[in-house]
């Protein structure tokens, strides 16, 4: 069964894992630019998602779970991404960062 993602799950997630997931969304913060994220919906109960930082105009920066490393977008199916984008000002919240 899919992983739903919602900010209680999130609030769940390490918090360096977190930490390093904002600190690549911070990389694309720039004025006039949307920067989210979305997390994988399969693996391992959500403990180190893969995630995928999609900027404007979908723009991903995809990374492979721990490791937060650029990966080929390829790799990823819609699918298996949450539906759910969170913003940075999101994650950092949740985060409490």
């Amino acid at each position: 069964m899919p992983i739903v993602w919602n900010e209680e799950n999130i609030r769940n997630l390490d918090d360096e894992f977190l930490q390093q997931v904002i600190s690549n969304m911070e990389k694309y913060d720039k004025p006039n630019v949307e920067v989210n994220v979305r997390f994988g919906t399969t693996g391992e109960k959500g403990v180190r998602p893969n995630y995928e930082v999609v900027v404007e105009s979908r723009f991903p920066y995809s990374t492979i779970t721990k490791q937060h490393k650029l990966a080929d977008r390829e790799q990823y199916k819609d699918t298996h991404l949450s539906a759910e984008k969170f913003s940075l000002a999101e994650i950092q919240r949740v985060a409490n960062l």
